[in-house]
Parts: structure tokens; C-alpha cells; sequence
């Protein structure tokens, strides 16, 4: 079932907001680099890019670089609707890492960064990146 919202459970709301440096979707996994913007990548600590809801943005509306990308740390238990990338096929359980453009992936030789609350079968050919829910670790 689709989610019109990010934070799916949250027990606490740690949010900052930082520039963008670099297009970035809602949902993607963040790092706040030296310049103190935000790009989509591997993360140290879970953030991941909300909605822009103060401005009436959905999920699917992007940020472009340089604008202010409301981010969210994420704490164990949390769940958030997260983008997994295309080619990827998880079953609810599996659990996660970040690829380097700040999508979930099955997990393979990284960190495990969520758990899988749903089943995505994005493998077949012309598949395109999908919404997940995920349970942070």
C-alpha cells in the first residue's frame, strides 16, 4: 500500500534542514558533508530527506540543488518509507544497506542500515526505483 509520508513510526523527531547538494528525493538517505549541505549517499548515522510538507510537497516532489531539504535522524525502531533501487528484489525481512546514491539495496558487503516491512520485486527488466517501507536498525 502506498504512503503519502516518510516517518511511517517515529519515537523521536530529530530534524535539521540543510541546503541540497545535489538533486535529492525525498526518502533518500543523506550525508551532510563539509560544506554543510546534504547529498544522497552512504550514510554514518541514518538521515533520510522528507517531504517538503510546510511548502504542500509530496514524497515525489524533488529538491534541487541548493534548496533547503528538511532531513530526518533516524533512531533504532523507527519507520520510514525509503526508495529501494530498481534491480532489487527483497522479501519482508531482508535486511538493507545504502548504495551510494542514497537508495536501499538488499545487503551484500556493507552495514545494514533497515529491515525490509514489505516485498519489492524491482528485478525485471525496465524496472524503476521503488517505495519501500523499512524498519530502521
Amino acid at each position: 500500500m502506498a504512503k503519502n509520508t516518510i516517518k511511517l513510526k517515529k519515537y523521536t523527531d530529530i530534524q535539521n534542514e540543510y541546503a541540497a547538494g545535489g538533486a535529492i528525493t525525498p526518502g533518500m538517505f543523506v550525508v551532510l558533508g563539509s560544506a554543510g549541505t546534504v547529498t544522497a549517499g552512504i550514510p554514518t548515522v541514518p538521515m533520510i530527506a522528507l517531504e517538503d510538507e510546510y511548502q504542500g510537497k509530496t514524497i515525489d516532489d524533488a529538491f534541487a540543488s541548493g534548496n533547503p531539504v528538511p532531513c530526518w535522524v533516524t533512531t533504532r525502531g523507527e519507520e520510514a518509507y525509503g526508495i529501494l533501487a530498481a534491480g532489487e528484489d527483497v522479501a519482508k525481512g531482508d535486511k538493507l544497506e545504502v548504495d551510494a546514491t542514497g537508495k536501499l539495496v538488499a545487503l551484500a558487503s556493507g552495514v545494514a542500515v533497515a529491515i525490509a516491512l514489505d516485498t519489492l520485486d524491482l528485478s525485471a527488466s525496465g524496472a524503476v526505483d521503488g517505495r519501500i517501507a523499512v524498519r530502521i536498525m
